[in-house]
């Protein structure tokens, strides 16, 4: 197994994009971080996504001022 080419320089790592990563978190929250290789934090953000709907609709808190605000909070967040 060869851990260098025959220039003995190290492989090259590719970078990612941060300007992509962006577009991506714009489009689902937690993608970009999924595209920069930081998958357990893409993966939260991703659950969350889905299970907050979910969450605020069982236990109706959106009906009540307070809960509607902790909603805003969340989704800023």
């Amino acid at each position: 197994m060869k851990l260098f080419n025959d220039t003995n320089q190290p492989p090259a790592v590719t970078k990612s994009n941060p300007w992509i990563a962006l577009v991506l978190s714009l489009f689902v929250p937690g993608l970009g971080q999924v595209y920069n290789g930081q998958l357990p934090k893409g993966a939260i953000g991703v659950a969350l996504l889905i299970l907050m709907p979910f969450v605020f609709g069982l236990t109706r808190w959106t009906t009540y001022f307070t809960g509607l605000l902790i909603l805003i909070f969340l989704e800023l967040c």
